[in-house]
């Protein structure tokens, strides 16, 4: 009301919370709070670090004359409080329980400010405790022009950080010239693809646009010299490219390489071949050899590492060696992730030998830092005097992190230092001589979306459109067949734990299904569309699509891939014969295989609508030559189909995933990465002999970084398919630049 005095905005983690207009946002998503868990909270953020006793929040709570069980409604209030905030009462990051007598704010208060001086976005980055700073940079941020802002998410002691872009879609992946004059980086903000962008540093004078062309051009680096661009291109198959600074005409260097960086001296550029699991964010799947081309041009040299993947590569900042990210077993052949392959990061002279391992991936275990995601794989980003500066995942956060090399040996030194703290993803880590740092901090929105078609003639019938909605992470979708409901994995604001969630296309109504501790994922809804089965990290479970109790039927099955048409059998996969698929009879509990490879794992099998056939991946995506594909096998009386029998249903070209039948059996649907991006394909069958009946072909094509398939992790993508549309998870990626400062 008029001349009312405003209670203020507070910060705090990933939360603001506006008390004026009772709204509280994480990561900017509004989340929806009844009232009195809000009102908790207010007292709770008036008075942060003092315990706030039961009675003053009942006071606070329930005005005097009214007759309720306070302390049931008490507990009540900070139970969904708690499940809002994603926090437990255990081990509380935010409110703690203190026994028998209240409640107390344990989590860093950056400030309160009020409403009619605050700037959420920019306040939201502030990690300051003191008002008077704050408000000092507030009146900075609202004079024109000006290029510092409040600190994100992120500090080393003592460092200051500016917002160098203010763009709404994605601008990543910075480089900065070795002098910090300038800084380098792909945008998507003309319209279109990604290109390479230029502007000086600090901010002066417009960014220029480096590269125009019709494909993704993208992983830029400086020249020593600060005068020349190398990158990436995607079109034609995607190669190395070299442009000036000031922009012009470009030259490829070399087809098919990814990440190329100059040599200290100017004269080779390091790259590596392979492909990525999801976004470039991920590891890479590298061939074993690195490679490097004169700066100038010319004959590529292959620099043997004696492993089984190499990615990659960073020059020592003397250029005498040359450091990668690799293991000596092809990781996407292995399902217990990198660290079991024998991952690790690896050194060898820049001239060529064999890579000695630098210990690395056993002191960020050590650390608690994740070595299994793919999606966030520790590899190197740049290495500077002072160390490798790299992203990686502690908990709940990705942060750019830094170790030491030591010298003449070669190893590690000493455990990894945090180099950033921020709640979103810190990454693409750049470094000046002056050691000026630039990163890229971008945020991921996975959702679910629809694709119209007419499923036995293989054609879209409208344009996609997006299911779910939010800064959720959806995934493994798995659709009713006549699409009225849809089933997935999510782990949904408010609720720190992961669910199956089943959602009415029509009217939007979801709910939760099966939620709990031991992760339960990879839903997959039966034919008559009345159970769900999905896997746990203590087997695989069966529950009504109505919800209810829960029914372990397998403890050492690994994940379930399909239905009968009976609802009797399923298509799985067993723990310890990950290179079988087995046929699992629900009413007997017993499993015999139907698939046996003797070297190669099998994944994502599908039966075909006469269940006479099985559609399934060999190789877990990185198949026979390196390149994963789709396989079909005929199912004969009760003996498993002979390997011998086999036949691929995908070519060579790219790597293929997610096999899927259409509803006649005449197409094979699937993904696949063959024109350079993740998008969805076809391939006609024969209806008797199901061989592939003329060339794959297109059926929708995501060639957008920012909007992907590719953006999510590999484990998390899916299609499923209906009668009339497909079912998959794409993810939106954003992002900015932010540079270090004096």
């Amino acid at each position: 009301m008029p001349g009312a005095s405003s209670r203020g905005t507070f910060y705090f983690g990933p939360f603001v919370v506006d008390l004026d207009s009772g709204e509280l946002r994480k990561h900017g998503v509004l989340l929806h709070t009844q009232d009195q868990p809000l009102e908790v909270l207010a007292a709770l953020l008036e008075r942060p670090g003092e315990v706030i006793t039961r009675e003053e929040l009942i006071r606070r709570l329930w005005p005097d004359g009214t007759f309720v069980d306070f302390d049931r409604g008490l507990n009540a209030a900070v139970t969904r409080l708690r499940q809002t905030l994603s926090d437990s009462a255990e081990n509380p990051r935010y409110i703690e329980t203190i026994a028998r007598r209240g409640y107390r704010l344990i989590a860093p208060l950056n400030v309160a400010i009020p409403k009619e001086v605050s700037n959420p976005t920019a306040v939201q980055r502030n990690r300051r405790q003191s008002l008077l700073p704050v408000l000092v940079l507030l009146l900075v941020v609202s004079g024109a022009g000006s290029w510092w802002v409040l600190s994100p998410p992120k500090a080393e002691s003592g460092t200051r950080w500016a917002r160098i872009t203010a763009d709404s879609g994605l601008t990543t992946e910075p480089a900065i010239s070795p002098d910090g004059k300038l800084l380098a980086y792909s945008s998507d903000r003309g319209g279109g693809g990604l290109d390479i962008w230029v502007q000086q540093l600090p901010h002066a004078g417009q960014a220029i646009r480096v590269t125009t062309g019709s494909a993704d051009e993208h992983e830029p680096s400086f020249s020593p010299d600060g005068s020349k661009i190398v990158y990436r291109s995607e079109q034609n198959g995607g190669g190395v490219y070299v442009v000036s600074a000031l922009g012009g005409e470009p030259t490829m260097l070399a087809p098919l390489g990814r990440t190329p960086r100059f040599s200290p001296d100017g004269l080779w550029v390091a790259y590596w071949k392979g492909s990525f699991i999801s976004s470039s964010l991920g590891a890479g799947l590298g061939d074993p050899s690195i490679f490097v081309v004169p700066a100038t041009g010319g004959t590529p040299h292959e620099l043997r590492t004696g492993l089984a993947q190499a990615s990659h590569p960073v020059w020592s900042p003397d250029g005498s060696h040359i450091l990668v990210y690799g293991s000596r077993a092809r990781l996407a052949q292995l399902p217990l992730g990198p660290a079991k392959a024998g991952a690790d990061w690896w050194v060898f002279p820049s001239q060529g030998g064999t890579a000695r391992p630098t210990g690395a991936f056993e002191s960020f275990e050590k650390r608690g830092l994740s070595t299994t995601s793919f999606f966030e794989i520790p590899r190197p980003g740049y290495w500077g005097k002072n160390g490798v500066i790299f992203l990686a995942r502690v908990g709940d956060t990705v942060n750019l992190w830094r170790i030491r090399i030591s010298s003449p040996g070669l190893r590690v030194n000493g455990a990894p230092e945090r180099v950033t703290s921020g709640t979103a993803i810190d990454a693409y880590p750049s470094q000046s001589q002056d050691d000026r740092l630039v990163l890229a901090e971008v945020s991921i929105q996975a959702n679910l979306w629809v694709l119209p078609i007419d499923g036995n003639q293989a054609r879209a019938t409208g344009e996609i459109r997006r299911v779910t909605q939010g800064v959720v992470l959806d995934t493994h979708p798995s659709i009713c067949p006549d699409g009225s409901q849809v089933v997935f994995n999510s782990t949904r604001p408010g609720s720190g734990k992961a669910g199956i969630w089943i959602r009415h296309l029509e009217s939007g109504r979801e709910t939760l299904i099966a939620e709990g501790d031991a992760e339960p994922f990879h839903p997959q809804l039966s034919h008559d569309c009345n159970t769900v089965a999905y896997t746990q990290n203590d087997g695989d479970y069966i529950v009504p699509a109505t919800g209810g109790p829960s029914t372990r039927i397998c403890a050492d099955c690994s994940m379930i891939w399909d239905w009968s048409r009976d609802q009797r059998r399923m298509l799985l996969s067993k723990r310890d014969r990950l290179h079988s698929i087995s046929e699992f009879d629900l009413p007997t509990k017993k499993d015999r295989i139907l698939l046996n490879s003797k070297d190669e794992f099998l994944y994502q099998a599908r039966f075909s609508p006469d269940e006479t056939w099985v559609a399934f991946l060999r190789g877990g995506g990185e198949g026979r030559g390196g390149k994963g594909g789709v396989w079909v096998a005929q199912l004969r009386d009760s003996s498993p189909a002979i390997e011998n029998n086999w036949f691929p249903i995908t070519s060579g070209d790219g790597t293929a995933d997610k096999p899927r039948w259409s509803a006649d059996g005449t197409i094979i649907y699937h993904t696949s990465d063959r024109d350079g991006f993740w998008c969805l394909w076809g391939q006609r069958v024969h209806p008797t002999t199901r061989r592939p009946v003329g060339p794959a072909f297109p059926l929708y094509h995501f060639h957008s970084a920012r909007l992907s398939i590719a953006n999510v992790a590999r484990g998390g993508q899916e299609i499923s398919v209906g009668n009339d549309m497909i079912l998959l998870n794409l993810a939106e990626m954003t992002g900015n630049i932010w540079a270090s400062g004096d």
